[in-house]
């Protein structure tokens, strides 16, 4: 698949996803958060969630912090979350602000 028809594959199921610029949070810690299973992430390793959105898509994201590789923000269907890579695993945090 080109390049190009990956972008446009990726856009199309990333339709109710947004960058979420303006997020003020690169962390969050001790709050409630969703935890894959070990059968999704064999299915979804955390690298391909972070090349689908930051490489293909272009969302801005945060480096590296204490026990966690990166976080992007993102808006779904206008909800802000932060979907990180941490020690123990992919992890999405809802914005409770």
């Amino acid at each position: 698949m080109s390049p190009q028809k990956l972008k446009t594959v990726l856009a199309a199921i990333l339709r109710d996803m947004a960058p979420w610029p303006h997020s003020k949070q690169a962390y969050r810690w001790g709050e409630p958060s969703l935890a894959l299973s070990e059968k999704q992430i064999k299915a979804l390793p955390p690298y391909s969630v972070f090349i689908a959105l930051v490489t293909f898509s272009g969302y801005p994201h945060y480096g590296h912090g204490e026990k966690i590789a990166w976080s992007i923000p993102v808006k779904f269907k206008g909800v802000g979350y932060l979907i990180s890579h941490q020690k123990f695993g992919l992890r999405r945090c809802p914005d409770f602000r």
